[in-house]
């Protein structure tokens, strides 16, 4: 599923939400600084309730942190993105989250897709 509402034209850039890594050419959805504060925590808190052996089995041991937001899998920085355009990922696609402080909405969640369309 796309993050926009009108599929833009060819060459066209999507929404912000969509940006494309300049290094590896993958695409994330945008989120800010907030809302991966508020995932980290949610997630850490649930980390911390598993117990020790599920903790190490599942996440490898490892907690979220900002930083998880703050780079590509290839180590690219957040700040040498650019805005995606429709060729740079098929629909259906996974996308990750990369951090973005100029986005001030939230990324797209179980309502959505609903509130989406209201629009």
């Amino acid at each position: 599923m796309s993050l926009h509402t009108n599929k833009p034209q060819s060459g066209e850039s999507k929404t912000v939400q969509e940006r494309t890594c300049n290094k590896c050419g993958w695409v994330a959805f945008g989120v800010s600084r907030g809302y991966a504060r508020l995932q980290v925590k949610t997630f850490n808190e649930y980390y911390d309730a598993l117990p020790v052996d599920k903790q190490q089995s599942y996440y490898g041991g490892r907690k979220a942190s900002i930083e998880d937001y703050e780079s590509c899998h290839c180590g690219n920085s957040y700040i040498n993105f650019r805005p995606a355009v429709d060729a740079d990922s098929p629909i259906g696609c996974t996308l990750n989250p990369i951090l973005l402080p100029r986005i001030s909405h939230e990324p797209p969640s179980a309502s959505f897709v609903s509130k989406w369309r209201e629009e």
